[in-house]
């Protein structure tokens, strides 16, 4: 799908200069920091470059810019005015989804190209989306506030498009990325997250005269998603390699393809127009046929078991990775090796590379897993002897199941004696043993109550939290909460 597509747009430009027609625009780099740049540079050196994207659409409104993106936050606050207006399409390379991010708080729409139908308009490494929080707030993160975000590209003459690598979160107004003419579009390994499944993303290529579209290892969580390409000469459209997680997906292609993709019992499809073919996929749900001719072949008709990983929340639980059961979605995607999935990629919390035969799902890449997290807080912060206190334990798994204990302990800043809960002994106490599963999270693993006894004396206190293996070794990072005990009661 992808090489089909570029050789059209080779065959297009051919033509053209073969009458006569040749493309003056020529393409030029720049480079951008939101922390060390300065908007007086050229930009067109690493060593001296622009402040923000606004800047470097403006200098570079003559050519194709290719916007080399460093790590950082590009925002109102850092000089971004948006939408950033192009003259031309725009490749933005970010240098990592987690570390480049995009971000407005006044403006629904982040970017708009005025015109440009030949060049590859390109978006990599990068985390979109816009919000009422400021990220930059202590305790607040951009891929901790999808509930308040939605995103537009405004693409008034719609060049090819490419999406790789990237982080879309919307909010309930519709995030759409409307083709026009000679629309080719391909997603690859991009995350798309929504407030919920009324959240919507639109890919219109309606009125293109040959759209083609591929989506590819991409994951959709909590949203709709309407893929329209009706058209007068439309091409066929592939979705490979996907996961849906509560995600609603509606279908309004001549021809569309899905294999090898996941979906979860609580998405849905729905064939409104054209005809669609749903094969070697894993499939909990009857499909819906609106309208639409709906082909469905060699799926799946059982809950999938997704689990939480290093990078999101679309792996496969697989008793191997630490997880108690295993997806059936494992071992039974295509023999051959093709294009698909990403090499060294996976679908293990564990981060083991997939290998033949490929499981079917999302692939993320291969990393190694994360220790488990504990964390231990209480109701405030200041107490005096004889108050009551409230404790809460929480626990999240992203990595491998650990066989052991966790504890909880008490005591002063010194820590010249610990008193162990739940047994409150001087002796270490499991709060918990056993076995602890990958891709878990228990935000509220456990609720106390204590009363401080009346002679506790004041000053500097604090608690502890820690998960160990069975041989006693630390499978996590030790959690620290501290407290402050004082004199007298607090009202």
């Amino acid at each position: 799908m992808r090489r089909t597509g570029m050789i059209v747009f080779a065959l297009i430009a051919l033509v053209f200069l073969a009458t006569g027609i040749c493309l003056a625009v020529a393409e030029r780099d720049y480079y951008v920091d939101p922390i060390n740049g300065y908007d007086g540079n050229r930009g067109v050196n690493p060593r001296h470059p622009l402040k923000t994207i606004t800047r470097a659409a403006h200098v570079g409104w003559d050519y194709y810019p290719n916007i080399h993106l460093a790590e950082g936050l590009y925002s109102e606050a850092s000089g971004e005015v948006f939408p950033i207006a192009f003259n031309h399409p725009p490749s933005l390379l970010g240098s990592s989804m987690d570390n480049t991010v995009i971000y407005s708080d006044q403006s629904p729409r982040i970017m708009a190209v005025k015109e440009g139908r030949w060049s590859v308009c390109t978006i990599s490494d990068l985390t979109f989306y816009t919000s009422d929080a400021d990220p930059s707030d202590e305790g607040d993160t951009p891929i901790a506030a999808p509930a308040t975000g939605d995103v537009a590209l405004d693409l008034d003459y719609s060049p090819p498009f490419q999406i790789h690598r990237s982080l879309f979160l919307v909010n309930i107004e519709p995030w759409e990325l409307d083709l026009g003419y000679m629309a080719y579009l391909l997603l690859t390994d991009s995350t798309f997250i929504g407030a919920s499944p009324d959240a919507a993303i639109r890919f219109d290529v309606d009125g293109s005269n040959y759209p083609e579209v591929s989506i590819e290892n991409c994951s959709f969580n909590h949203i709709g998603l309407t893929l329209d390409t009706k058209s007068r000469y439309p091409m066929p459209s592939e979705v490979i390699g996907c996961t849906f997680n509560n995600t609603h997906l509606h279908l309004g292609a001549y021809e569309c393809r899905l294999w090898f993709c996941v979906f979860d019992e609580f998405s849905s499809i729905r064939s409104y127009w054209g005809w669609t073919g749903v094969l070697n996929s894993c499939l909990p749900f009857e499909p819906e046929e609106d309208g639409g001719t709906l082909s469905v072949s060699r799926c799946i008709p059982a809950r999938p078991l997704l689990v939480s990983g290093p990078l999101g929340d679309c792996y496969l639980s697989n008793e191997e990775s630490g997880q108690w059961v295993s997806s059936p979605c494992i071992d039974i995607g295509p023999i051959g090796s093709g294009d698909w999935p990403p090499e060294g990629s996976t679908t293990r919390t564990d981060g083991v590379p997939d290998q033949l035969p490929y499981d079917i799902g999302y692939h993320y890449p291969s990393v190694p897993p994360p220790a488990p997290a504990i964390w231990v807080e209480t109701d405030r912060q200041d107490y005096a002897a004889g108050d009551e206190m409230t404790v809460a334990v929480g626990y999240e798994n992203r990595g491998v199941k650990v066989e052991g204990a966790m504890y909880i302990a008490f005591g002063p800043e010194s820590l010249d004696w610990l008193v162990y809960w739940p047994s409150m002994t001087f002796t270490p106490t499991p709060f918990a043993h056993g076995t602890f599963y990958s891709g878990l999270t228990y935000p509220n693993l456990g609720t106390t109550r204590h009363t401080l006894p009346a002679g506790l004396a004041p000053g500097a206190y604090f608690w502890l939290a820690a998960v160990l293996n069975a041989d006693s070794s630390l499978a996590s990072d030790i959690s620290v909460w501290p407290i402050t005990i004082v004199v007298a009661h607090i009202d």
